[in-house]
């Protein structure tokens, strides 16, 4: 099945992490929207971006939106911390082993993580995401079919 407008064309994706949390997207395949109109970035968002130079990678990555421009972001005692408040976090299984920041996101970029927190290469490693570089959001899981549906948003 494609979909395809003028607003948007679909990608398949395909995401290895925990297979043990059904928020997971374990050997999933996902579409990527290309919306060519973004009118904002939400956190809690999946996103589909081009990765910056300091993440040696040339494949499209895809992660969850943690901090937007202006906000502060830290990790300390297994949680994170957006703006001094701790954050929900029911997508993920583990929490994250390290502490982290505390930083505040540059205008024009985003702070982003993957779900599978110990094992995720992201803004944690290689910095802000320039907003830029962000192609698609990611809404909608069809594999496997048990978990069928729309991408579960903080």
């Amino acid at each position: 099945m494609r979909l395809s407008s003028s607003l948007f064309q679909d990608q398949e994706l395909y995401i290895r992490t925990n297979p043990d949390n059904p928020f997971y997207l374990k050997s999933s395949k996902a579409y990527k929207f290309y919306l060519k109109y973004f009118d904002h970035i939400r956190q809690g968002e999946i996103i589909v971006f081009r990765p910056p130079p300091k993440a040696n990678a040339t494949d499209d990555f895809i992660k969850r939106v943690m901090g937007l421009p202006g906000d502060k972001v830290e990790i300390k005692n297994s949680t994170t911390y957006i703006n001094d408040k701790p954050l929900y976090e029911p997508y993920i299984t583990d929490q994250s082993n390290n502490n982290f920041g505390s930083v505040i996101v540059p205008n024009d970029s985003v702070f982003v993580m993957g779900d599978n927190r110990n094992n995720s290469a992201d803004s944690r490693v290689w910095g802000f995401l320039p907003m830029q570089n962000i192609t698609a959001r990611s809404l909608f899981r069809y594999w496997p079919l048990n978990h069928l549906g729309l991408l579960p948003v903080r």
